[in-house]
């Protein structure tokens, strides 16, 4: 490579991976030149995120007339990928790393036996519900983890007389770790407050212990 080309550039910055549970990035490549010239920048493990059971992959395979290959693998089974694209243009490369991870991203939600909403029927008044994930209930544990972000339930609580802004939220802390846990918050206008556990089936005891706690400090003077 010339000392005078372009710098190199993060080829797959723009791409969004979510809801990975990690990512290794390394595919720094210069757009404007051809790979041919940039052999020492490649290698089989350009990129790979993990997604549980999915991994989508990005390679250079082959020597100078070999191919970028970016595919989706599943339980490990490299030499029979459920999906995969083959180029040799580098500004090919976001594009097909996105088609990948939209597959992936069909792949988890239709493995992953969601529950009816827990919630259906839960009561929060005075609060009104801003944000609710997914059921969550009765399912395995590293199957949800690609769900488990810091705010899985947001709840607003609003009067004016008493005047008072309350704000409760569940979330997992870290998001999609797991070694995380959960965390229910209420801040605002009364007193915070905050809840952790891992149980998920303790979740409707303590948000209904948190609504609790917001209604009898709503009518305290």
């Amino acid at each position: 490579m010339d000392d005078d080309s372009e710098p190199l550039v993060r080829i797959l910055q723009a791409v969004d991976f979510s809801p990975a549970l990690s990512i290794l990035d390394s595919c720094e490549l210069n757009p404007d030149l051809p790979v041919v010239e940039q052999m020492l920048l490649v290698s089989q493990d350009l990129c790979q995120a993990h997604y549980g059971r999915y991994i989508l992959d990005l390679g250079w395979y082959g020597l100078e007339d070999g191919v970028f290959a970016v595919m989706v693998v599943k339980d490990r089974r490299w030499e029979h990928p459920v999906w995969e694209r083959m180029t040799r243009e580098i500004r090919e490369l976001p594009y097909l790393i996105t088609e990948g991870v939209a597959l992936v991203r069909r792949l988890v939600k239709s493995e992953t036996p969601l529950q009816s909403d827990p919630f259906a029927d839960f009561d929060f008044t005075p609060g009104v519900v801003e944000e609710r994930a997914p059921a969550w209930q009765n399912i395995r544990f590293r199957d949800f983890l690609p769900y488990l972000s810091d705010s899985l339930l947001v709840v607003r609580v609003s009067s004016d007389n008493p005047p008072h802004s309350i704000l409760l939220i569940l979330g997992w802390e870290p998001a999609h770790e797991p070694s995380g846990h959960f965390v229910l918050k209420i801040s605002g206008s009364i007193p915070r407050h905050t809840w952790t556990f891992r149980s998920f089936r303790k979740i409707k005891v303590y948000v209904q212990d948190a609504v609790n706690y917001i209604r009898q400090q709503m009518k305290s003077p």
